[in-house]
């Protein structure tokens, strides 16, 4: 990656992917016994306020246009409540599936700044 280029949110999770599909496969896909530790890599430990502004910071990092990081912020919403494309049964599913590049390459289209983001 070209230091003077800002990552992708693709490329920030692969190196999230990665460590958890490792772990999974060091415990042999025994949730019970893998769980604790993909847990602390997913950030459930991880209170909700810190997580929002970790992501503010991110947006503000990737994001040099103000108008877009406000958009961004704005359709935060959308994902979260599951509106407009998020709320589809196939993109539900897909969700616990899907690495989250690919998922917002499906279904981003109802936050498309937050798309571009993730692309």
């Amino acid at each position: 990656m070209d230091t003077d280029q800002k990552p992708s949110i693709g490329y920030v999770y692969d190196g999230i992917y990665r460590p958890k599909k490792a772990i999974k496969d060091v415990f042999m896909h025994k949730k019970r016994v893998y769980k604790p530790f993909t847990n602390i890599i997913k950030g459930k430990y991880v209170q909700k306020e810190r997580n929002n502004g970790c992501f503010i910071e991110m947006v503000t990092t990737l994001i040099g246009d103000k108008s877009i990081q406000r958009k961004c912020i704005d359709e935060v919403g959308v994902f979260q409540d599951r509106l407009g494309s998020f709320g589809r049964p196939l993109a539900l599913d897909s969700s616990k599936t899907m690495q989250p590049d690919e998922y917002w390459k499906f279904f981003g289209c109802g936050a498309l700044n937050l798309q571009n983001l993730a692309s």
